[in-house]
């Protein structure tokens, strides 16, 4: 990718992260660290100071909001894949659900939805994989959430049997 006000790319090392495992901050507070994985499960420290990481967050805001908005092309959408989810609630919070994405982990996500909006989600998650699912997969569906909605089958009863 050629730099800006440039017409011929630059050679420049690069890596493609697979993961970010670990972040810190100095003891001062005026650097910041983040360690990532690469595709070969090599490790990298990228250092920086609190003023360049505002300016990285804030190109990586407007990047983000740019794919949401749709400017981005499709193939540059990034997928999120998590691995693990959980469904709570806080004490302190009456009437929302929260949905967590990849509990405990650098890339932890916590939605709060209210009620109304998780119990849509909900039917609307259910109903989209049902629309796509083969006669087959729904049956069985239905068979192991819905046992009392089964047909019931005919039995042979042998008197002195």
């Amino acid at each position: 990718m050629p730099l800006p006000g440039e017409g011929h790319p630059q050679q420049m090392p690069t890596a493609h992260l697979t993961k970010i495992t670990h972040s810190a901050f100095s003891e001062d507070g005026s650097q910041a660290a983040i360690q990532f994985e690469n595709d070969d499960g090599e490790p990298f420290l990228l250092t920086m100071s609190v003023d360049r990481l505002h300016a990285l967050s804030t190109i990586c805001r407007d990047m983000i909001n740019r794919q949401e908005r749709r400017e981005l092309p499709v193939s540059d959408v990034a997928l999120k894949y998590p691995a693990t989810f959980s469904i709570g609630y806080a004490l302190d919070k009456r009437g929302v659900v929260l949905v967590t994405f990849d509990e405990a982990t650098v890339n932890e996500a916590i939605y709060v939805l209210p009620n109304p909006v998780g119990l849509d989600m909900a039917r609307e998650l259910e109903r989209n994989i049902k629309s796509r699912m083969t006669e087959g997969e729904r049956a069985e569906y239905n068979r192991r959430n819905h046992p009392l909605l089964q047909p019931l089958q005919g039995k042979i009863i042998i008197p002195g049997g």
